[in-house]
């Protein structure tokens, strides 16, 4: 049997990223004068989706939460 990773769309990786950018930036400015601890909690959760959607968009290994595995033809 063959093994395949696939990666992630790319499509879907800038879209995520850029949210999780957004998010950030909302919790900073906002959210954590405004509620404190719930704001650093919500500022360090965005922070960890932006580190892992920018991983797998410009990492260079291939950095997949699934695979894909077809059955190869005997």
């Amino acid at each position: 049997m063959e093994r395949k990773r696939e990666k992630a769309d790319k499509f879907q990786t800038i879209i995520w990223f850029i949210l999780g950018f957004i998010l950030v930036v909302v919790g900073g400015v906002i959210l954590i004068p405004l509620l404190k601890i719930y704001g650093i909690l919500w500022t360090l959760l965005a922070i960890g989706v932006t580190v892992y959607q920018g991983i797998k968009l410009f990492g260079k290994k291939n950095f997949t939460m699934w695979e894909i595995l077809p059955e190869k033809d005997q």
